[in-house]
This record gives C-alpha cells, structure tokens and sequence, in this order.
C-alpha cells in the first residue's frame, strides 16, 4: 500500500493516552480533498497509525503532543525507492487496534504557518485550528490574522470567494472546514538588464511629489480595525451566553462607546441583570471590573493591565431617572431573553490595546453630511418647542459620534444617527419630562428610536 507522493494536510489525535498511541488521517492536498482511491486503501476508519522513527525513539510522544489537532504528511520529497507506510503487525479489530497501516513519524510534522490557513466566518465562534487564519465576512475573504491575538499578519490580504486554492474538507468528528492552501510563488530566473542612461530633466519640467501612506501607519490601523471588530464580536458572545438579547450591531455600539464615551449608561428592566452586563462587559475585555469613584453608587470601570482606561460603566433599571451620568454619556439599553440556557463566561486572555484602537477610530474620522445635521436640528428644534435645549456637552458628544461611528456600522450613517437619538437625544428628552410622542415622527426609519416614542 502507498499515498500518493504529496505533502497532505491530516488530522491528529492520541486515541490511546493509556499507551500513548496516535494515528493520522489524510484530508487534503495542495489539489484539493483526498481522492476516494487513497482513502480505500487505508480501510476501515481511514487512519493511519503513527510508528516511532529510529532518530526519535524517546522524545516522539512529547513532539505527537505539541502539534495539535492538526499536521502534514511530508511524502513530496521522499525518494522513489523510499517507503514511509507498511502494515500493521499488530492489526487486531477485535482488540480495538483497527489501524491496518502504520507511518512513520520522520513524516509527520507541524503546519507551514502561513501555507495552510483555516477560513472561518466572522463573527468567530471558536479558536482556529491553524496558528494563522482568514475571517470571511459575506464574499470578503481577508487575513491573515494570528490566532490568540487575533492581530493581523504582516499586511493583511483578500481572497477571491472563488479561488481554486480554498478547499472544504470534513474532519472525523464530523465537522465541515474551509481552509486556503497558499500557492508557492515560483520566482522566474533574474536576468540582467541594462539600465536606461539617465535623461536629463528641461528645466521647466514641473517635478510632483505624490504623498505615500506610512506603511507602519496603514497596519497600525488594520490592526486596530480588526482588533475592534473581533472584540465586538467576543462582546456579543458573551453577552449572549450569560442571557441579554446581543446582535452584532449592539455589540459594535457598544464596543465604539466604550472606546470614545467617558461613561455608559446601561440599563435593563431589573438593575441586577445591569450590573451583570457590567461584570460579562469587563471579563469579556479582558479586565476586572472595579468600582468608579466619584461617579454614581454601583459604577464600575474595567480595570485593564498596562492599558488606558474605557468608559465607566454605569447600571440602572430602566424606570430609574435622574442618574448623574453627565451629558456627554450615551444610554445603551439591554434586554433580557427568556429560557434557561445560559452559561458563564471567562475571562478574556487577549490583551486589549486600547490607544491602539483609539487611533484606529481617529483615522475614521469624517464629518457628518448636510443630511444628518438637518435631522439631529430638526429633533432639537422639536425640543426647543417644549422649552428644552439641547446642553453643548450632548451635542459634543453626539457630533464626535456621527464622526467615527459610520464606517464601522453596517447602515453606515443612518445607524449611527439613530444610535444618536437612542443614546443621547431620547433619554435627555425623556429625563426632561418632554412628550416623547411629539419627537417620534422626526425618528422615522428608525424602528429602535420610535419603539422609545411609544
């Protein structure tokens, strides 16, 4: 019996720990999944059982266990008259020795980091099974990033939707896998050429000076863009799993506040379930939530190692008024869900930089259109007609808002001006005693904003 001459990608595991046995099981190839006549000559449950080389005797269990789930099968490069796969002298099914074939472990090796890449969609909803991977949003491919930090790798970069090079593959537990398998570049044979003599330049010749980007700048900036939009989407996860209705545009609200807003109101039905959202808030960060002083009783800041502060969070029940958060601070409102299957979360152990993506949020910047500002006057001049004004604090803060927010929220604009009125403009009316029925036809097309009218 023999594989076919390639490098394979292949599954791993320790299926005896007893006796510290472990087996592969062939997936793919830089041309795409296993062809079924490799996987009929294996037999039975298609693995292969993994021998101890000659070189390795002693340290093959302690290497098998540092690989992960995942390794290569290195044949590419064998001799032709070399063989690396024999039977197995000890197959015995009736005694659970179900391998028919062994390998070698000269063979069996680490992944290339950057040749073989899982895809996942993103949001995430577990850890990679590669140490670099690309996140796919919709038709957008892009990466790569480096698992655990979730930082990207050197310049990020797309792939086509329809590249011949991504490959789905179904692991043994039965799981289905996208994974890209990087072509390697093969560089043409350099020839000398002569260079053009240089020509000199009329003196009228006018000589423009085009301004290039930073490179350090544009990957500080990916880096922090992609930061944000993993934690946002860790954020909703969170929230999720400990029973709060959490989409993924409440989570990226949620994740701007925290970056641009000195403070955040939060509130939900039961003050309790607030200052849970608090706590989920501050392990999902990565941080400890410890109480705020000088602000109301039971505000919390998410203490961060070696990091600048985020907002304070601050918990209410939604028929609470009159909390001292200032007006600069927006209003997040949280909803419980029903049902019993929750579960508590961890803390998280990414170390969130948060200058890092401060400054990835200033590189957004850009001001509000004629549209929006005619909108957000018209609100205020709804107000103006109940004798309330708008404090310069709140309309600072809903201007720095409408400024960074867009670029980072699905609808763009329009969800960021209804943010606006929900954070900021509704609650302020609605502490001031306005009748907020009269505002609810200046919210049109923002069903979140009128349901506050009601």
């Amino acid at each position: 019996m023999e594989l076919s001459r390639r490098d394979y990608l292949a599954a791993l595991e320790e299926d005896n720990l007893a006796k510290a046995l472990f087996r592969v099981r062939p997936l793919l190839t830089a041309e795409g999944p296993v062809v079924p006549e490799d996987m009929e000559q294996l037999a039975d449950e298609g693995w292969l059982r993994i021998v101890p080389d000659k070189q390795e005797q002693y340290t093959f269990k302690d290497r098998m266990r540092t690989l992960g789930p995942l390794c290569m099968i290195r044949l590419s490069d064998l001799p032709e008259d070399v063989s690396k796969l024999r039977s197995n002298k000890n197959y015995a099914p009736q005694r659970g020795e179900n391998n028919q074939y062994v390998i070698y472990s000269d063979v069996i090796t680490a992944l290339d980091k950057l040749a073989i890449l899982e895809v996942l969609t993103e949001p995430m909803r577990r850890e990679p099974l590669t140490e670099h991977y690309y996140l796919r949003q919709g038709g957008h491919i892009q990466g790569p990033y480096q698992r655990g930090s979730g930082e990207p790798v050197d310049a990020l970069s797309c792939i086509a939707p329809d590249s011949n090079r991504l490959y789905s593959c179904s692991l043994p537990d039965g799981r289905e896998c996208l994974f890209y398998w990087h072509e390697e570049e093969k560089q043409p044979p350099q020839q000398e050429t002569r260079q053009p003599e240089p020509q000199a330049m009329p003196e009228s010749s006018l000589i423009l000076q085009v301004p290039v980007a930073d490179p350090q700048a544009l990957l500080a900036e990916a880096k922090g863009l992609g930061q944000i939009r993993r934690t946002a989407a860790r954020l909703q996860q969170d929230l999720e799993a400990e029973g709060f209705e959490a989409d993924d545009g409440l989570a990226m609200r949620l994740m701007i506040h925290l970056l641009t807003a000195p403070c955040i109101c939060l509130r939900s039905e039961h003050r309790e379930d607030a200052v849970l959202a608090c706590q989920v808030i501050a392990r999902s960060l990565g941080g400890t939530p410890m109480p705020a002083q000088g602000m109301p009783v039971g505000a919390m800041r998410v203490a961060l190692e070696h990091a600048s502060p985020l907002a304070v969070l601050v918990p209410a029940a939604t028929s609470e008024e009159n909390i001292a958060c200032g007006d600069a601070c927006p209003t997040l409102m949280l909803t419980v869900r029903r049902g019993f299957n929750l579960r508590r979360t961890q803390t998280n152990s990414v170390i969130l930089q948060p200058d890092l993506l401060r400054q990835a949020l200033d590189a957004l910047r850009e001001e509000p259109g004629e549209e929006a500002l005619s909108r957000l006057s018209a609100l205020e001049e709804a107000l103006a007609t109940q004798h309330i004004g708008l404090p310069l604090g709140l309309r600072h803060a809903v201007l720095n808002w409408l400024r960074c927010a867009p670029a980072l929220l699905d609808t763009g604009m329009e969800a960021a001006m209804e943010e606006a009125a929900c954070a900021w403009l509704l609650p302020f009316a609605k502490q001031q005693k306005a009748r907020l029925d009269a505002l609810s036809g200046l919210c049109a097309g923002w069903p979140r904003a009128q349901a506050l009218c009601l």
